[in-house]
């Protein structure tokens, strides 16, 4: 009985060690403050930017692309 409570106590500290490890952060990974973005070439130029007027593939995608994170469909 005293080989299990101690078997288990060391699995917890472990698991528990190895956990928090992984979340740890990386001080030599690159800076939050960086600047990241994205440029985007599209075949025509965007006629609308307005779900109720779009028409046309070009305004499907672009607001896809822009929406993308806010909503699944």
């Amino acid at each position: 009985m005293k080989f299990t409570k101690l078997f288990a106590a060391g699995a917890t500290v472990l698991i528990a060690g190895s956990t928090l490890a992984a979340c740890g952060s990386n001080s030599n990974s690159s800076s939050s403050s960086a600047k990241k973005t994205i440029n985007w070439m599209d075949s025509a130029e965007i006629p609308t930017m307005d779900i109720s007027k779009a028409t046309d593939a070009t305004s499907f995608n672009q607001l896809g692309n822009v929406e993308e994170g806010l909503y699944r469909l």
